[in-house]
């Protein structure tokens, strides 16, 4: 074990972006290991270019992907990192100054945009994604931590909300999350239409967790009654205006339960 060495762990399919995102990988100490996942020829080419360590996993499950990955890291500490992200000059060493201290390490996560629509996307998902009380990726974590928080990483049996799954078992463990104000991690800009989709997934990933008993499952009177939605809605407008607080009632909320529901149905009428 590479004691207090950091892997930097990006799984990727087809994403061209991976390039800006290894490229912003700027400590030469820290390590790399792409993992392919249905990967394109382009994304090959990436992962050539740059020279990285890569291994290649055909799976639909991201708790699966993630878990397998850090059984191949000889480091101390790993980092998950999306293929659409960049860092931030100097973030790897702000990071890196908390090694030895802190067990799990959680950077700043923003989100670019170029137009009126990107734009209402970075405000809500810089408002709902970096909580001081649910730490989502990315983070970076001590791999000493497995037995603390159920003796697994990432459930692979999910196919989408593994992170979440993961930042309530850290919560559950009462673990220290350290949040970094100087590292930030940088999302591409996302379009309504990208925002929705994801959203989407996420409910279909919620359906997933439920099924394995991690959460109850919804029930549609309440969610019909838009239940305990509106509280959260008036708390995201208060910060970022009516436009994003709408917006996240009406147009993710919505398709965030429409993923849940369509694979809830479409499980129960093709069993």
């Amino acid at each position: 074990m590479d004691k207090l060495g950091l892997t930097v762990i990006i799984i990727c399919s087809t994403d061209k972006k991976l390039a800006k995102c290894l490229a912003s990988i700027d400590d030469a100490e820290t390590k790399v290991l792409v993992v392919l996942n249905f990967p394109s020829q382009e994304v090959r080419s990436i992962v050539e270019h740059f020279n990285v360590d890569h291994i290649e996993m055909n799976s639909r499950r991201l708790g699966e992907l993630r878990e397998v990955s850090i059984a191949k890291v000889t480091t101390e500490y790993v980092m998950f990192l999306d293929s659409d992200c960049v860092l931030q000059k100097g973030s790897l060493n702000a990071i890196k100054e908390q090694f030895g201290m802190h067990l799990i390490i959680k950077p700043v996560l923003t989100y670019d945009f170029d137009n009126w629509g990107s734009r209402i996307v970075s405000r809500l998902r810089s408002f709902t994604t970096y909580k001081q009380d649910l730490p989502l990726l990315p983070i970076v974590l001590n791999c000493s931590i497995k037995n603390k928080i159920g003796g697994y990483y990432f459930n692979r049996g999910l196919v989408w909300g593994e992170d979440r799954d993961f930042a309530l078992r850290v919560l559950a463990a009462n673990l220290h999350v350290e949040y970094v104000r100087n590292a930030t991690v940088i999302h591409s800009k996302l379009t309504i239409l990208d925002d929705l989709k994801s959203a989407y997934r996420i409910g279909v990933g919620r359906y997933y967790q439920s099924e394995l008993g991690i959460f109850k499952h919804r029930k549609l009177t309440k969610d019909l009654l838009l239940h305990g939605e509106m509280k959260q809605a008036l708390a995201v407008a208060k910060s970022n205006g009516f436009v994003v607080g709408a917006y996240h009632l009406l147009g993710w909320r919505t398709a965030y339960k429409l993923g849940y529901y369509t694979k809830r149905l479409l499980t129960n009428f093709f069993e």
